[in-house]
């Protein structure tokens, strides 16, 4: 503080866009598949994912909810194969 009593040091908030993955689609997007002979719908969100009128925080939580088990979202989906998941392309 200066002699004054006003304070001297700012605060600066630095805040960097959001990490976005590669392998998603741009929001608006739907991804489908089918699954157990049904047809699987999800629609990408900005922030998230839009399944049968939930929204999701990752694609993996949609996979749980289609399935009733652990999925990789990205695999369940088609956005990556076993060998690239997870790698930055051309990694």
């Amino acid at each position: 503080m200066t002699a004054n009593g006003k304070n001297t040091h700012t605060s600066t908030r630095h805040l960097s866009a959001p990490v976005v993955d590669e392998r998603l689609p741009t929001p608006g997007a739907v991804l489908t598949r089918r699954y157990r002979g049904r047809t699987v719908q999800v629609r990408v969100l900005p922030h998230g994912f839009d399944y049968d009128g939930t929204i999701y925080r990752s694609l993996s939580a949609v996979a749980r909810a289609v399935t009733g088990s652990h999925w990789n979202g990205y695999l369940f989906f088609g956005l990556a194969t076993p060998k690239d998941n997870g790698k930055e392309a051309g990694t």
